[in-house]
């Protein structure tokens, strides 16, 4: 990786053409590149510009945050179409940050409310919603509810940050959003590995910061690597080592791509 820095479709013709001439070079010297996205973030104003709001996370009071979400289709067109400008440009691996997120608060936008009522609809009957305290799911408003006396009577996301339902209903959301997050990745990858081979016949690889816990392994089978940041210094190294990341990539017949120290 380099100082291209976000490689999308806004960038200036004669620069895509210097930057795949620099990248070819590299090919030939046996270097491969590194094209960095995320989440939440986006480093390419035409593109903040074109995508508005519509690519941006909402709050439970329904508005619209400072960040680009995997929730909004427009976001994930968006990453796609960046990622093949990429590949066109000889991009070999792909790394996102950002990608350990909070999944409970993430985001309240009208996609998100509507796939979850997809999802009620599909996995739970009309008794066990009206249970739940869902009379109708073809209207069910998530948010709406949460701020709601039956639903908690949150007042915004912090509150509800700062206490979590945990009651059923909170936990098929929680289900609900995985599963978004679980198809964006799908969606990511594929898309990217497809158009690569079909229109150069190249492998490419996609990775995604998503910290060494947990969340490390939620969606790692999508992935060709594992990847994080790995703070040494405050990690309290050797008494306290990232042993387990590595092991654990192994279990997955994966790598650990460290960020930031040696591993």
């Amino acid at each position: 990786m380099d100082d291209f820095a976000w490689l999308d479709g806004y960038v200036a013709e004669q620069q895509q053409t210097e930057i795949a001439a620099t990248i070819g070079e590299w090919r030939q010297a046996g270097i491969g590149y590194a094209a960095y996205y995320a989440l939440v973030g986006v480093e390419s104003q035409d593109a903040i510009d074109v995508m508005g709001d519509a690519g941006k996370a909402y709050d439970l009071d329904g508005n619209p945050l400072n960040s680009f979400m995997f929730t909004r289709s427009s976001f994930r067109d968006y990453l796609i179409d960046a990622g093949k400008t990429a590949i066109d440009l000889g991009t070999n691996y792909f790394m996102l940050d950002n990608a350990s997120l909070n999944l409970g608060t993430l985001s309240f936008d009208s996609e998100t409310i509507s796939a979850f009522q997809d999802y009620l609809s599909t996995n739970y009957t009309v008794g066990e919603l009206a249970s739940m305290g869902v009379s109708d799911v073809s209207t069910f408003n998530y948010a709406d509810y949460l701020k709601s006396a039956e639903g908690g009577s949150y007042i915004d996301t912090d509150s509800l940050d700062d206490s979590i339902p945990g009651d059923d209903l909170w936990y098929a959301w929680i289900e609900a959003v995985e599963g978004i997050e679980r198809a964006f990745y799908e969606q990511w990858t594929s898309e990217l590995r497809s158009y690569a081979l079909s229109t150069y016949s190249r492998e490419i690889y996609l990775g995604a910061n998503r910290s060494v816990g947990p969340n490390q392994w939620a969606n790692i089978d999508k992935l060709d690597y594992a990847m994080s940041e790995t703070f040494i210094d405050t990690l309290g190294y050797p008494y306290y080592n990232l042993d387990h990341v590595y092991k654990n990539a192994r279990n997955f017949n994966k790598r650990f791509w460290s960020w930031g120290f040696l591993s």
